[in-house]
């Protein structure tokens, strides 16, 4: 069984499924598996520089309470960046935060490679791109979106 197909809204930074004619659409199950990697907040460890400037106690490094401890947390930790300012550590950073969310598709060979760019627009906006690959090298999924 397909999963609910997941689209994602540039303007409003947010997530949502995919209606046609008043029912969920499904398909697509590895761009939802990439959305849902990149744009869910994975804990902060312990060392991150938090966003907004709050202290590092548990409370304060978003995630999931139950992720703690597991080999592959649910999200990413690209919402350390929005504040960021510099470019070059923007981008180097973002690349980073995604391939670290992604390799657990990797692993589970549910994908063979991905290529991963992020391109520093003006402050608070970062274009990201993500194409997924197939073992055969074929595309399975490609997304650009910008974030914040």
């Amino acid at each position: 069984m397909a999963d609910i197909q997941t689209i994602w809204d540039t303007q409003a930074a947010v997530g949502d499924y995919a209606v046609l004619d008043g029912s969920l659409l499904s398909g697509s199950d590895v761009q939802t598996a990439v959305f849902i990697s990149l744009f869910t907040d994975r804990v902060a460890d312990i060392n991150d520089d938090l966003p907004d400037a709050t202290n590092t106690t548990r409370l304060d490094r978003r995630g999931w309470w139950a992720d703690t401890g597991q080999l592959y947390p649910i999200g990413s930790r690209l919402y350390l960046l929005d504040r960021r300012k510099a470019p070059l550590s923007v981008e180097r950073d973002a690349i980073n935060y995604a391939n670290e969310a992604l390799q657990w598709m990797l692993d589970d060979q549910i994908v063979a490679r991905f290529d991963v760019q992020a391109k520093f627009v003006k402050p608070n906006q970062i274009r990201m791109t993500v194409i997924a690959y197939r073992q055969d090298g074929s595309v399975v999924s490609k997304i650009s979106e910008e974030l914040w």
